[in-house]
């Protein structure tokens, strides 16, 4: 029996997390540079190789053994007062000032940019995206990163999966594609 092979990055998983989290910009790459090379895949699962935590467990136990990666509770609530409002509200540069000094120019530009607000003018609260858009956007990562989708096709990775992982495991990695290992063209 061919059994489905689940793909997972370490990287994307952290900026995944991270977004979930609430990790600051800064605390994402620090994490992809630093921390995604302990992670492996060993079944469905990214383990971390000094640990044996998954990647989740691993991310939770961040808001205490690394506190700089994460805004500080008065700043987040800060955010409304300084961004909200809607364009037609007035602009609070003194509340923007001190959110600026406080988490410094890269956060304030992407915390700026997640509200759609501009230096003149206030945005609207950011909606959490929603469960079928975040499961539509791992369908397509997914996708693409599968040799046998017509998105991702490559003969030369096929190879090296087969060659890597077996040819069972390459069969379910083909079948979640919708194609099989052997196939010339990607399914349509």
């Amino acid at each position: 029996m061919v059994r489905p092979f689940i793909y997972k990055n370490a990287e994307l998983e952290m900026d995944r997390l991270g977004k979930q989290h609430g990790w600051v910009p800064t605390a994402k790459t620090e994490a992809v540079d630093h921390h995604a090379k302990f992670f492996q895949l060993i079944g469905n699962e990214l383990l971390h190789t000094e640990t044996g935590d998954t990647i989740e467990e691993w991310a939770a136990k961040q808001k205490t053994e690394r506190p700089h990666w994460y805004l500080p509770d008065e700043v987040v609530d800060n955010v409304d007062v300084c961004f909200g409002g809607g364009p037609k509200s007035r602009v609070n540069i003194d509340a923007r000032m001190k959110l600026f000094k406080e988490v410094g120019d890269v956060n304030y530009n992407n915390m700026m940019a997640q509200w759609g607000a501009t230096p003149t003018r206030n945005g609207e609260r950011p909606l959490p995206e929603s469960r079928e858009t975040v499961e539509r956007a791992k369908q397509d990562k997914t996708a693409a990163d599968n040799p046998w989708s017509a998105s991702g096709w490559n003969i030369t990775s096929q190879g090296r999966l087969v060659k890597a992982l077996g040819l069972e495991t390459a069969q379910g990695i083909a079948k979640a594609a919708g194609s099989f290992v052997g196939a010339t063209r990607p399914a349509r």
